[in-house]
């Protein structure tokens, strides 16, 4: 999974930059490129794939984790069955946004930067706004609203697929 979202950076970095510029974002990369290089498109892809790494390891862990807490669904409910495996997504996925986000968030900045930055400088920059807070916070609201959403969806219609199989 990281190396992939080392490849798609390119994408992730304009998808990124026309979400916080608009349409803006085309003349911005443009002018980035022709100033430091195509390379400016990765910026950001380190921190998207220990980003990934990072994040699913403790998604993994909390999902078995509360998969094996949870007590198991009474023979025969489905309903049970699937709320327990909606909660447990949801409890991973939020572990992983709180573990992952800081590094999402310098990888966001450096991205959407108008001039080519490093890591220190994104981080800099971003305590300079939101204090050192702001690194581990800023958007991780949003961002667990949403994936919560996604991962207990997700956790359900795996449970169920995987239910069907075996029945």
């Amino acid at each position: 999974g990281s190396l992939w979202r080392v490849g798609i950076t390119p994408l992730d970095t304009l998808k990124t930059t026309l979400q916080v510029d608009g349409a803006a974002a085309y003349k911005q990369l443009g002018e980035k490129v022709k100033k430091d290089g195509a390379t400016v498109l990765y910026q950001g892809a380190l921190a998207n794939a220990l980003a990934s790494f990072v994040g699913s390891f403790p998604w993994f862990f909390t999902f078995n984790f509360a998969m094996r807490w949870l007590p198991a669904a009474p023979a025969g409910n489905l309903l049970y069955k699937l709320l327990r495996s909606a909660l447990a997504g949801v409890s991973a996925s939020v572990v992983s946004d709180v573990v992952s986000n800081a590094i999402r968030v310098l990888k966001t900045t450096r991205q959407t930067s108008p001039v080519t930055i490093g890591y220190r400088e994104a981080a800099a920059k971003i305590i300079e706004t939101d204090g050192v807070i702001g690194l581990f916070t800023r958007g991780l609201g949003t961002r667990v609203l949403t994936n919560a959403l996604q991962a207990s969806m997700f956790s359900v219609v795996w449970k169920y697929i995987e239910g069907r199989m075996n029945a």
